[in-house]
């Protein structure tokens, strides 16, 4: 530091603060703020270092001491007398600004000025440039991007002054692509020096504008300067001017462009490697995402690939020789390409050291993968021949074994070198020998160059194996020619079929075995193609029909079974009546479900020998066979049931007859029923009118017998009706008259109806209906199943229980359900329960009294009305009868 310029305001007495700095240092001068100075005639010594001396509330004072400073491009302490915490927060974000407060000792002041003096460098370059004017920009830049100091070169570069630059942000000084580039770069910088991240000084090229509205590209290079404290306090950084090496770099990066390869240069002083092809295009990242260092480039490489190229790197930086690695890497998406790297050294000529490189690499994957699935190729054909269970051979004109895979050993226990050594007739079997020895005479008698002769190519052979046994193999022979169409060798495949042998024997003896099943099976039968065309019947087929086996094959069925459109017209299977015929349906359904069918009824009529015809009833069943590698059949039985069909028919007469009487006896039943109705209703009329005394008075004894005459007739009365209903039912005589009615006030009369009864007994009755109900039906034989399930619920349910009625409609069903806490029935009662005139036991009869017809009549009026009903019960603890009616009635 040549000078410490201290700074003079509103003459304060300074004189003690100038005897300390001189103690300190040999030139102090003093420098009125107010007046300035003559720098022309007293200029500052360069590097300079400005003390400015200010109180709390002096903020004008330290702006123009700031501004002072900052135009010499000199660093500046202040002395604070009463600081305050915003004295300090402002002081501490100004990049060229450190202070001390007083009181503070010799050696405090000492220190602190030391410290603010190591921003020297920004003196050093004022100095050279004005002794020795450079080509290159010096610049020094805050963390924020604001120009702190430039050199006066700046002009001479960029067209715009010293004063123009200064005090303008990064920004506004180079292009926006640029300044995107570079904000992002000295934010990663910055980010890592505040967390204490070792860094290296970036070096990078940006376009910059040219104040005559042209651009240039410049070469920078920043350092961060850091205080005593290791905090940092700005950037110092030069521009070069590279323009032109920016053009010739372009026609360089066209000539890349136009080739596969991709060709770099690597600076190993800043580590900045440039690339002259689209090297993000070819490793699929967008442009600028790919960092241009060795590391950036080195996370792109395989791991397992990166130790060995890394190595390669530092023997080569110590040889100085040209450089070739191959190896891996990824891409955006971790698709892995093999690369080929080759480089040659730029070398420093003062210190001998590798300072650049300059390399290409080449994409060489498609070659790797080439060579790879050929070595994979020969792998597999290796893989193959030594391990599949088929011997493969090869055979050269003489009859010599020149290669065979190691299966052989596994087939016939020989090796290869044993088989070698026997004659060819050693090698089969006596007569596979003589076939062997027969094709191979024939195909060289036959041979011509370039024309393979037309002989069997694929032999079954008997061949002898080293234990004493023999195998089956089927041989595959292939002859190959040379290019100028000679022969060459035999190349063949033997595989063992002595399975296949075994199970074709066995196969033959099956065939056998179920030829000899159908022709012994009484039921005629007959085995048909898929044309219709009949390949084969059974003895009893021929029997039946009198067609011998041999006149039958070719023939349609129906020409087989005599059926009377094989006569007519354009004969069987080509008239129209025969797509009604049992033998031509039944046929075109199995083959085109491909479904067996099983014992359909049908009829035929056939023609007799004596020319007249029969009808008659058959069963047909199909059996569908498909026999894979040949066009699939179906196997035809045909049972004669006339006999079995009339004797059907005998018995649905004999049942309608039963049915006839039944319903004459209903008929009786009614009639009878109808007939002792009319005295029964003088029996109960004039009983009642007795009750009533309307004859006179009557003693106790005959009130009661008189009481017991009615009640006996109205229970007669009941039995009779009940009978008259059912005679109805099963006489089908019952008519229902359908009506619009509403159920609910159907139920509210049933229910006046019953409510004497239930409060005899103390019943509690509860009706739930959601909503007014109305449907189409009869409304008589309604309110009568209401009515019965509803008193049978009061009748066996004991005193003090509770009768509950429910109605809803579901979809389009009324749903009823009659529900009490009465005695109950067991599972065994309750299959029995709709059964006409059935009651649980005699003690039940005796105690509740009733008919057992109710609950029969019910269920089949519900059945009328295309209803359903049912009940769930358990025995002591009540009953649920449920019964469901359509709304509207579909009939």
């Amino acid at each position: 530091m040549k000078e410490l310029v201290l700074l003079n305001h509103n003459k304060n007495d300074l004189l003690k603060l100038k005897n300390e700095l001189e103690d300190i240092h040999k030139k102090v001068t003093l420098y009125d703020i107010e007046h300035g100075r003559d720098i022309e005639t007293d200029p500052i010594e360069k590097p300079a270092l400005f003390i400015c001396r200010t109180e709390t509330d002096s903020d004008t004072i330290v702006d123009d001491a700031l501004k002072i400073a900052s135009e010499n491009g000199s660093p500046i302490l202040f002395i604070l007398s009463k600081p305050d915490e915003c004295s300090y927060d402002r002081l501490a974000s100004i990049e060229m600004a450190w202070y001390i407060k007083e009181p503070y000792t010799m050696n405090e002041l000492k220190s602190r000025i030391k410290e603010t003096t190591s921003s020297a460098k920004i003196c050093e370059w004022n100095s050279q440039l004005i002794n020795d004017p450079v080509n290159d920009i010096l610049f020094s830049m805050g963390a924020t991007g604001k120009i702190l100091y430039v050199s006066p070169s700046v002009e001479n570069i960029t067209g715009f002054t010293q004063e123009e630059t200064l005090d303008k942000g990064l920004k506004e000084l180079v292009t926006e692509e640029s300044f995107t580039f570079i904000s992002g770069l000295v934010g990663t910088f910055c980010s890592k020096l505040k967390k204490g991240e070792p860094v290296k000084a970036p070096v990078f090229d940006v376009e910059i504008p040219h104040k005559n509205g042209s651009t240039l590209w410049v070469e920078i290079s920043i350092n961060p300067i850091f205080d005593n404290d290791k905090n940092f306090r700005y950037f110092t950084g030069t521009m070069h001017d590279v323009t032109e090496r920016k053009r010739i770099e372009e026609r360089f990066r066209v000539a890349a462009e136009c080739i596969n390869d991709q060709i770099y240069e690597w600076d190993m002083k800043s580590d900045h490697l440039k690339w002259f092809g689209d090297i993000e295009k070819a490793l699929g990242y967008e442009k600028g995402e790919l960092p241009h260092t060795l590391d950036g480039w080195a996370d792109r490489v395989h791991p397992d690939d990166l130790p060995e190229v890394m190595k390669s790197i530092e023997r080569y930086k110590e040889s100085g020789d040209s450089f070739e690695a191959e190896y891996r890497v990824f891409t955006k998406n971790g698709e892995i390409r093999h690369w080929k790297e080759h480089g040659i050294p730029i070398i420093d000529e003062m210190t001998k050291e590798v300072v650049r490189t300059i390399g290409v690499c080449s994409d060489i994957t498609e070659k790797i993968e080439a060579e790879n699935d050929l070595k994979e190729r020969d792998e597999m054909f290796r893989l193959i021949a030594e391990n599949a269970n088929d011997v493969i051979w090869v055979l050269d004109a003489r009859g010599e074994v020149v290669y065979v895979s190691p299966s052989l050993e596994k087939l016939r226990g020989f090796t290869p070198e044993e088989l070698n050594g026997l004659s060819m007739e050693k090698r089969f079997t006596l007569e596979s020998a003589k076939l062997v020895r027969k094709t191979w005479n024939s195909f060289f008698e036959q041979f011509e160059p370039g024309v393979v002769p037309d002989i069997t190519r694929i032999l079954e052979l008997e061949q002898p194996c080293k234990d004493g046994s023999t195998v089956w193999t089927e041989m595959h022979i292939n002859p190959v020619l040379h290019p100028d169409g000679n022969f060459k060798f035999f190349l063949g495949v033997s595989r063992d079929i002595s399975e296949r042998k075994k199970n074709s024997i066995e196969l033959e003896k099956q065939t056998k075995m179920l030829d000899t099943i159908f022709n012994l099976t009484p039921i005629p039968m007959v085995l048909v193609n898929k044309e219709g065309l009949v390949e084969n019947i059974n003895q009893a087929c021929t029997d039946i029909t009198n067609v011998s086996k041999e006149n039958a094959v070719g023939l349609r069925t129906g020409n087989v079974f005599s059926c009377v459109n094989a006569y007519e017209g354009e004969g069987c299977g080509r008239n129209k009546e025969c797509k009604s015929c049992i033998f031509h349906e039944i046929q075109d359904e199995t083959f085109r479900t491909k479904k067996s069918i099983y014992k359909r009824e049908g009829s035929t009529k056939v023609r007799l020998p004596d020319g007249s015809d029969l009808d008659l009833n058959v069963l047909v069943s199909t059996a569908y066979i498909d026999l894979y590698d040949e066009e699939a059949k179906i196997i035809f039985s045909v049972e004669d049931i006339t006999d079995r069909k009339e004797s059907e028919k005998a018995n649905l007469i004999s049942k309608m007859q039963a049915e006839e009487a039944n319903r004459t006896k209903s008929e009786f039943l009614a009639t009878m029923s109808h007939e002792l109705r009319t005295p029964l209703n003088a029996i109960i009329g004039y009983s009642q009118m007795l009750q009533e005394e309307a004859f006179g008075e009557l003693n106790p004894k005959q009130n009661k017998f008189t009481k017991h005459i009615h009640t006996s007739g109205k229970h007669l009365l009941d039995l009779i009706n009940d009978i008259l209903d059912l005679s109805k039912i099963e006489a089908g005589k019952m008519e229902l008259h359908y009506e619009q009615f509403n159920v609910n006030d159907v139920m509210k009369n049933v229910y006046n109806i019953i409510i004497p009864l239930a409060e005899k007994k103390d019943i509690e009755i509860d009706f739930l209906i959601s909503e007014d109900i109305t449907i189409y039906a009869d409304k008589v034989r309604f309110k009568q199943i209401l009515y019965n399930l509803m008193s049978n619920a009061v009748k066996f349910t004991p005193d003090n229980g509770h009768v509950t009625i429910e109605a809803t409609i579901e979809e389009n069903d009324l749903r009823v359900s009659v529900i009490d806490n009465g005695i109950g029935m067991s599972a065994k009662e309750q299959e029995k329960l709709f059964t006409p005139f059935y009651q649980a036991d005699s003690s039940i009869a005796r105690k509740y009294q009733g008919t057992g017809l109710g609950l029969s009549i019910v269920k089949q009026m519900i059945q009328l009305h295309n209803g359903k009903i049912e009940v769930e019960s358990e025995d002591g603890k009540g009953s649920n009868f449920t019964f469901t009616l359509p709304v509207k009635d579909t009939n």
